[in-house]
């Protein structure tokens, strides 16, 4: 898949022609000229000083950005997080053969997926799933009224916890 794509991006950069690029005030915006539409295609490509940006609107949307980019991280399990400057990626779509992190966020309809030096986790309302490879550790939580409710646990240390209680309540162990 990957290599298709890229197999793809240099036909095209190969065989590119009408291209146009422009060095202003605005930076360098590079651009295609359309002989049907007598007018500049809609995608384009654009450098400043310090980022890079594509866009398939002409510039009423940037679908990648390469650079300084402006995005949201979270600060603790409670959600509340800031709006923060760093240099990164941000694109539509990512196609890799290996992605090196420390951390790994996903957000998307079904809840927040994310990789951490304390773990992994999937939240998604008030439901939390914790792996804790360390400990090591399993915990299903659920917060109620602000107060974190542990419906399953498991660590060597502790065994098995159901339902905080230390009970074997609705569940059959096969």
């Amino acid at each position: 898949m990957k290599e298709a794509g890229l197999d793809i991006a240099n036909t095209m950069i190969t065989n590119a022609d009408n291209q146009d690029f422009v060095i202003d005030r605005y930076g360098l915006t590079g651009r295609i000229w359309n002989d049907a539409k007598n007018a500049f295609d809609d995608e384009q490509i654009r450098i400043i000083n310090n980022l890079l940006c594509f866009t398939s609107d002409g510039w009423q949307h940037t679908r990648l950005a390469l650079g300084k980019i402006y995005y949201y991280e979270d600060i603790d399990e409670t959600g509340q997080g800031q709006w923060k400057w760093d240099y990164g990626l941000n694109a539509e779509v990512l196609i890799s053969r290996l992605i090196l992190s420390e951390m790994l966020k996903i957000y998307n309809k079904s809840g927040t997926y994310s990789i951490t030096d304390k773990g992994f986790f999937i939240d998604y309302k008030n439901n939390t799933i914790e792996i804790n490879a360390m400990e090591p550790s399993l915990t299903i939580s659920k917060k109620e009224n602000g107060i974190k409710h542990i419906y399953m646990r498991y660590s060597p240390a502790d065994g098995l916890i159901i339902d905080g209680t230390g009970k074997f309540s609705g569940m059959v162990l096969v």
